[in-house]
């Protein structure tokens, strides 16, 4: 008895999925997750309506954002059941938006689509135009945890606050260390998942890469990072595209330390960071460097023998609106109304 109440409370179950299936509106899909635009730029979406041949009557579709705000719009039918829509982005627009599809009104799409929204004109950045004496040295944190204890240390030791950046895959891996880094008052930021190249990457998977690392980074320690530094320093428009979909400003550097090169001594890689450093630059160091703990404690006091205050990222970016040259170098608004 208990048997067939169990097989007939599982047939009513399957009845009433499969009638709210068929009762359910058109749904649409997507062709892609997530497309790179650039304000004032045509940009195109692909979507398709799922068994069309169910829909005997034509049906409006349109392209909204998040706010409701129509961007495009089409007929769907059973003979016309994808579309390719093409738009210019709005100059307004910039970041992550979000889109999805109305059909005769209502959401028909499961999934929205990430558009990521940037100026082309945007570089990524190499120093700061700064009105202050101000510099910021940042070390890139991806494999091991060798140095860590002892860069922390020197930092402290001067009372400097530096950036680092750190791959999703160190963060979740060496969690204590990612939350000592946060605890002493250093700033983090995105250095991708697991250190791919970026260029030849699916847009997909470059946005997962970077998003996958602002949460860790914000679920361990609180802290939503602002900045993104590609490895290796590869990127492209892209790439910059897809770091500013997820609020992030995109970082190479002024002097590149060479400390992850075992050939180089300290006094050579000493003469690299030393030569020309004027207020604004941001020097790359490693925290597993060789000789990295042994550099920036010579170095430290060097640049504050120099009257220049070393900050992290943001405090260095802090004087306003600004815009990146095609230099790679920050200007304020300030600056340029002078």
């Amino acid at each position: 008895m208990k048997r067939l109440v169990s097989a007939l409370l599982a047939l009513l179950i399957l009845l009433g999925v499969f009638s709210t299936v068929g009762a359910e509106g058109p749904v649409v899909k997507f062709d892609k997750k997530v497309i790179v635009s650039f304000q004032g730029r045509e940009v195109a979406v692909s979507f398709y309506l799922q068994n069309p041949k169910r829909y005997k009557e034509a049906m409006n579709a349109q392209l909204v954002d998040e706010e409701g705000t129509v961007v495009a719009e089409t007929t769907l039918s059973s003979s016309r059941s994808k579309r390719r829509l093409v738009f210019t982005v709005p100059d307004t627009w910039i970041g992550e938006k979000r889109l999805s599809v109305l059909v005769n009104g209502e959401t028909a799409t499961e999934q929205e689509l990430s558009l990521a929204v940037d100026d082309i004109r945007n570089k990524a950045v190499k120093t700061v135009n700064t009105s202050y004496n101000k510099i910021s040295i940042t070390f890139d944190a991806a494999y091991g945890e060798k140095n860590m204890a002892r860069v922390l240390d020197v930092l402290d030791k001067y009372g400097v606050k530096a950036t680092f950046f750190v791959t999703g895959g160190w963060a979740n891996t060496y969690q204590d260390w990612l939350k000592e880094i946060a605890r002493r008052g250093h700033e983090l930021a995105n250095h991708t998942w697991d250190h791919p190249r970026l260029n030849s990457q699916p847009h997909d998977k470059v946005f997962r890469q970077i998003q996958r690392t602002n949460n860790i980074i914000k679920e361990l320690t609180g802290q939503t990072p602002s900045a993104f530094r590609p490895p290796y320093g590869e990127m492209n428009h892209n790439v910059r595209c897809l770091a500013r979909s997820q609020g992030l400003e995109t970082f190479i550097w002024t002097y590149d330390s060479r400390d992850w090169d075992n050939k180089y001594t300290l006094s050579r890689i000493m003469n690299r960071i030393t030569k020309d450093i004027k207020a604004g630059d941001i020097i790359l160091f490693h925290q597993d460097g060789k000789l990295t703990p042994e550099v920036i404690d010579q170095v430290i006091p060097y640049y504050q023998s120099l009257g220049l205050e070393l900050v992290t990222l943001s405090e260095l970016m802090d004087e306003g609106p600004y815009t990146v040259g095609e230099d790679g170098v920050v200007r304020f608004q300030k600056e340029t109304e002078q």
